[in-house]
């Protein structure tokens, strides 16, 4: 419920397609209508406000930049570019960064491959 209310507080109300559904967005765009959903409420949810454009980011830019470097290491490795010993050396700079993260639960579950791409025996 917490995701669904953050994309809906970043509805735009001077979108013109959230516009005319505005009562309904200002009404769950507060916390608290998400408390108790009641089967009225999930019907307006589903009528009025799901599929609404948000304004939310739906990929941080971290993510969108890590993507980035693995897409441009792929193709520097196929086309066996030097910039690829670069691009090598900032992903295992990321993974050494990820290894001081072991306390999120995602990490810790992929800290074997995270501790491999460190070494040059991955590469």
């Amino acid at each position: 419920a917490a995701l669904l209310h953050r994309e809906v507080a970043a509805m735009n109300l001077g979108n013109f397609i959230v516009r005319p559904r505005r009562r309904s967005v200002e009404k769950y765009a507060i916390p608290e209508s998400w408390t108790i959903l009641t089967p009225e409420a999930l019907s307006e949810l589903s009528h009025e406000v799901a599929g609404l454009p948000t304004e939310l980011d739906p990929e941080g830019e971290e993510a969108k930049r890590f993507d980035l470097l693995a897409l441009s290491l792929q193709l520097a490795m196929l086309r066996l570019e030097p910039g690829f010993a670069r691009l090598r050396d900032q992903v295992k700079e990321l993974a050494g960064l990820l290894e001081e993260k072991s306390a999120i639960p995602m990490v810790r579950d992929q800290m074997a491959l995270i501790q491999d791409v460190q070494t040059d025996a991955w590469w």
